[in-house]
């Protein structure tokens, strides 16, 4: 007999984060230093400030338990100024890639003034998911890990969850977390969620 909690269990890669020691590659998954980008790209801004967005993290889902048809890697940006905490999408922007190559990245300058975060290796550690399992650490695959109540977007599938990092100089309100998820719409549209 399947044991229930057993049926329950997913598939999950956590993420171990600490400073580098060396310049990563261009698609290198990692916290703060310089995000992966291509010919024609420019700094994202926030609709409303007008300030340059943050650079925050990028995963490259090919090394996690995560398939997606239409993202390989993707970079996370975040207006600390205007701090969103729900699904506005003026605020906050994720630039995904489907095949993204380390020969095909250009070096983006942030404008003046924008918040940096130090740049960080990210250890890939396969583990197993539970529903309401108690928080642990940055994720990607498997379920969120919620610190309030369960705030999963109608319709949509859950990717990420990017903790508040001190090696990183990241902290998300009162050590809270960032869960990203994409739409299940053709193509998919990224959702945030924000929890302290």
């Amino acid at each position: 007999m399947t044991d229930p909690v057993d049926s329950q269990e997913r598939a999950c890669t956590e993420l171990e984060v600490a400073r580098a020691e060396a310049p990563l590659a261009p698609t290198a998954s990692r916290f703060g230093g310089n995000p992966y980008a291509e010919a024609g790209e420019s700094w994202p801004t926030c609709a409303s400030c007008e300030r340059g967005l943050s650079f925050v993290a990028q995963l490259d889902l090919r090394a996690t338990v995560v398939r997606e048809p239409h993202v390989e890697l993707f970079a996370f940006y975040y207006c600390w100024h205007c701090a969103p905490r729900e699904h506005e999408r003026d605020a906050w922007e994720i630039r995904s890639y489907l095949e993204p190559k380390d020969e095909l990245a250009v070096a983006l300058t942030p404008p003046d003034g924008v918040r940096s975060h130090p740049e960080c290796r990210i250890t890939l550690r396969a583990a197993r998911s539970l529903p309401n399992a108690e928080h642990v650490t940055s994720v990607v695959g498997g379920y969120p890990r919620w610190l309030r109540e369960d705030a999963t977007p109608e319709d949509a599938r859950f990717v990420a969850q990017l903790d508040s990092e001190p090696a990183a100089e990241l902290t998300w309100g009162d050590g809270g977390a960032v869960f990203l998820f994409l739409s299940n719409d053709e193509p998919p549209a990224w959702w945030f969620v924000f929890q302290c």
